[in-house]
C-alpha cells in the first residue's frame, strides 16, 4: 500500500492511468444533468471587451464570458463513486490504478507515517477546494451533507482560513483528522453544479447556520465589503474614490479583516445590495443574504472569472458585474462605469 503513490505515478508515465469512472466498483447518479432558464448578469455593453485572461484553475476565458451572456444554465450531473481499498493522505487519494491529487505529494510523509485502517469514509475535497475557501465552503462543506450513515466525514480546515473551523463547527461537521489512512470503502462525488441536488443542501446549511449564528441583524441595506489585502491580493487601487462613491448612495463600509463568521453573518443578513472585488470572500455572503437581493462585483480583468453566475442564481441573488484593469497598485475602477453599472441595477437614487 506505501508503494501505490509510487506506481501510480509510473502509471501515469505509461499514460495507464484509471480515473473514478473506471475505478469505481459502485456508481450512482445522485442527480441528472439539468438545465434552467435564467436572468443573466447585469453589465454595460463595454465590460467584456475589457476582460484579458480567465483565472488559473478554471475553464477558458471564452468560457467563462459566454457565461455573462447565456440565458440559461446547464448543471452537470452530481455522482457518487465507490472506491475499494484506497489510501488517503494529506495530497488526495490513491486508488486501484490512479490518483486524486489535491496538492504535491511528499514521500517522506507516506513512507514514515503509521497507516490507519477505517472501514467507510467520504472524501470531499479537490483541487480548489483545497487552494480557495469560496470552493471549500460552497463545494466540500456541501458535499459533506451527503455523508452516509457510518462514512468518516474526510474534509480538512486549512490553518489559513480562520472561518473554516467556525463554518465547519456551525455546520454540525465533524471531519475525521487524519494524516494517512487505508479506507476500505471511500466515497467520493462529482458534485461542482448549482443543480437541485446542491440547493437543497444550501438550504440546510442555511438552516443551519442561522440556528448557529442566530438572526442577528448589523447595519443598513447597502454595504461596500471591503477584502482589503485578506487571502490573496486584489487591492483596488482607488479604493477611496469607490468608497467615497458608494457613500454618496447610501452605502457603508464592512472590513472582511478580523470579522468572525457570525459577525459576517449578521452584517448581511439583511443587506440588500452588496458592491465588493471578485473572491472567495463573496462565499460568505451566498447563506447569509436573503433571495432577491442584489450583489455587483469587480471581475478582475487579468484573472476573469463568472463563478458568481451561478452561485447568485442558486441563492436567488440578482447579479451585475464590472471589469476591473489591472495595475501596479492594484484594479482600478472606473468610476464613471462604477455609477452606470449601480444606474443599471436599478440604484438610481444618490441618498439611503
Amino acid at each position: 500500500m506505501r508503494l501505490r503513490p509510487l506506481t501510480n505515478k509510473l502509471a501515469a508515465r505509461r499514460v495507464r492511468t484509471r480515473d473514478l469512472a473506471a475505478a469505481a466498483v459502485e456508481t450512482v447518479i445522485e442527480q441528472a444533468e439539468e438545465r434552467e432558464r435564467h436572468i443573466p448578469p447585469a453589465f454595460l455593453p463595454s465590460q467584456l471587451e475589457k476582460a484579458r485572461a480567465g483565472a488559473a484553475g478554471k475553464p477558458s476565458g471564452d468560457y467563462e464570458l459566454s457565461l455573462a451572456t447565456r440565458d440559461d444554465l446547464v448543471h452537470m450531473p452530481v455522482v457518487r463513486y465507490v472506491l475499494e481499498d484506497c489510501l488517503v493522505h494529506a495530497a488526495g487519494v490513491e486508488h486501484q490504478g490512479g490518483s486524486l491529487r489535491i496538492q504535491e505529494l511528499q514521500p517522506s510523509f507516506i513512507a514514515t507515517r503509521h497507516i490507519r485502517r477505517v472501514p467507510q469514509a467520504i472524501y470531499c475535497m479537490s483541487g480548489v477546494s483545497h487552494q480557495f475557501f469560496g470552493h471549500w465552503l460552497q463545494d466540500s462543506c456541501a458535499t459533506a451533507l451527503l455523508r452516509q450513515e457510518d462514512e468518516a466525514l474526510l474534509l480538512t480546515k486549512p490553518a489559513a482560513w480562520p472561518h473554516a473551523g467556525e463554518y465547519s463547527a456551525a455546520l454540525g461537521l465533524a471531519p475525521e483528522p487524519w494524516d494517512l489512512l487505508r479506507v476500505d470503502r471511500l466515497t467520493i462525488y462529482d458534485d461542482f453544479s448549482q443543480g437541485s441536488s446542491k440547493r437543497r443542501r444550501y438550504a440546510e446549511m442555511r438552516r443551519r447556520l442561522e440556528a448557529s449564528f442566530g438572526g442577528g441583524r448589523a447595519g443598513g441595506r447597502r454595504v461596500y465589503f471591503r477584502r482589503g489585502a485578506t487571502g490573496a491580493v486584489r487591492l483596488v487601487a482607488n479604493e477611496d474614490a469607490v468608497i467615497a462613491t458608494l457613500r454618496r448612495r447610501g452605502f457603508e463600509v464592512f472590513d472582511l479583516a478580523g470579522a468572525s463568521a457570525e459577525q459576517i453573518y449578521a452584517r448581511f443578513r439583511d443587506a440588500e445590495f452588496v458592491v465588493s472585488v471578485d473572491g472567495s470572500h463573496l462565499n460568505h455572503l451566498y447563506f447569509s443574504m436573503q433571495p432577491g437581493a442584489r450583489l455587483m462585483t469587480f471581475v478582475q480583468g487579468d484573472r476573469c472569472t463568472m463563478t458568481q453566475v451561478g452561485y447568485c442564481a442558486a441563492a436567488g441573488l440578482r447579479y451585475g458585474f464590472m471589469v476591473v484593469d489591472p495595475t501596479p497598485a492594484g484594479y482600478q475602477v472606473s468610476i464613471a462605469d462604477l455609477n452606470d453599472s449601480l444606474d443599471l441595477m436599478g440604484l438610481t437614487e444618490t441618498t439611503a
